[in-house]
């Protein structure tokens, strides 16, 4: 009965991977994968941004053809889900305003863990009320090859080390060599995608026509 109990109660764990998915692909996958394995997750949830604020313009694929292009990359994992909070939205993704209103949606039983790429801490300083944000949220941080802690300077270093002394941080070691533009280049020049994104995305891709020109 003790177990059960502990069990029905235990906080519930949720990884939120942001990004605008153009398009999804392999290293996304993995991310989340690495994250449920190692950061001890009960779910991931795919949200793609409608407009990034570090980005200029917006995603070249269509929204609703990103979101079906997730639907085929996550089928069969039910651990996986996709949120359309911030495409219903229509407007800059800022990380807080989704952070928020996802803590209303599962309340406080639900702990979030953002999902990002070592990347991203380069401009984390930038993140609007990043001091609410490491507070509300904790923070799964996946490496990638060309970026190591030691590049960080200023605010971006004194974010970065609040969150790790905190306790609200990790670090998960993962190799993540593609990239969602390196994917739109390869298609222009008429290259194989094969190799970096799931096959029912590269179909789909194939049969609308996607980042051709």
């Amino acid at each position: 009965m003790n177990q059960q109990a502990s069990t029905v109660n235990r906080q519930l764990s949720i990884g939120i991977l942001g990004g605008a998915f153009d398009p999804v692909h392999n290293g996304h996958l993995e991310m989340a994968r690495a994250a449920m394995e190692e950061g001890g997750l009960d779910r991931v949830l795919f949200i793609p941004a409608a407009v990034s604020p570090f980005k200029t313009g917006g995603p070249v694929a269509a929204g609703s053809d990103r979101l079906e292009m997730l639907s085929r990359a996550i089928a069969g994992c039910p651990d996986y889900e996709i949120s359309k909070i911030e495409l219903d939205r229509n407007k800059i993704s800022y990380t807080i305003e989704t952070i928020r209103e996802l803590g209303k949606e599962y309340g406080p039983e639900a702990e979030l863990f953002l999902i990002i790429g070592m990347d991203n801490l380069l401009s984390i300083a930038g993140w609007r009320d990043i001091e609410i944000l490491t507070e509300r949220c904790s923070f799964i941080i996946i490496t990638r090859p060309e970026f190591e802690m030691g590049e960080l300077r200023g605010e971006n270093k004194y974010w970065a080390d609040k969150i790790m002394e905190s306790g609200r941080g990790c670090i998960i070691s993962r190799e993540l060599p593609v990239s969602s533009t390196d994917i739109r280049q390869a298609i222009r020049e008429g290259k194989d995608i094969s190799r970096w994104v799931p096959e029912p995305v590269r179909f789909y891709i194939m049969e609308k026509g996607l980042y051709r020109t």
